[in-house]
């Protein structure tokens, strides 16, 4: 059993050091590669289309998941639990980049509006953010030691307020870090 263990242990997955060493980077290097006049004038309109529009994704997506699931379509269990495991679901698959289009329209085909580039890129970076988020959020809320749901808080703004405080400190630490 021990040759077993030990490919176990290489092909484990450690969390942590894909979001604190290998995605970093990733993002840095995403962020740095915009245009820097037109994310910066269209801040507002990229952030309403990651946050909003990821939000939207992930609770309509856990949201017919739900719904298959209560039908037989699915397969859960009928327990609690079925509520966290399709928002869990639906901010993890909520997250999409958009790398054919960005192809598409920065190649020699068919010429896009800078405007549009701007909003495609920016919104690329920031739902990726905004999709572990939720999905931190969402399993510490229905899955973490001190679950919500279960100690009879009001999980909707407890789920928010969470959301809230991550999205800020993260925003605060890139700002800080230059």
């Amino acid at each position: 059993f021990g040759q077993f263990y030990d490919m176990e242990h290489v092909l484990a997955f450690d969390a942590e050091f894909f979001f604190f060493v290998l995605l970093p980077p990733i993002i840095f290097e995403a962020g740095y590669s915009l245009e820097r006049s037109s994310f910066s004038t269209n801040f507002g309109s990229i952030l309403l289309f990651a946050v909003v529009g990821t939000f939207i994704a992930t609770v309509v997506t856990a949201s017919g998941l739900e719904a298959m699931s209560h039908m037989g379509l699915a397969p859960f269990n009928a327990d609690n639990d079925v509520k966290g495991y399709c928002l869990l679901f639906g901010a993890l698959i909520s997250a999409t980049d958009p790398v054919a289009t960005i192809a598409l329209l920065s190649g020699h085909k068919y010429k896009s509006p800078p405007l549009l580039q701007a909003l495609v890129m920016g919104e690329s970076v920031f739902n990726d953010a905004v999709s572990i988020v939720l999905f931190d959020s969402f399993k510490e809320r229905y899955f973490g030691e001190h679950s919500y749901h279960r100690h009879g808080f009001a999980p909707f703004f407890a789920g928010i307020l969470d959301f809230c405080w991550i999205l800020f400190a993260s925003c605060a630490v890139g700002f800080a870090a230059g």
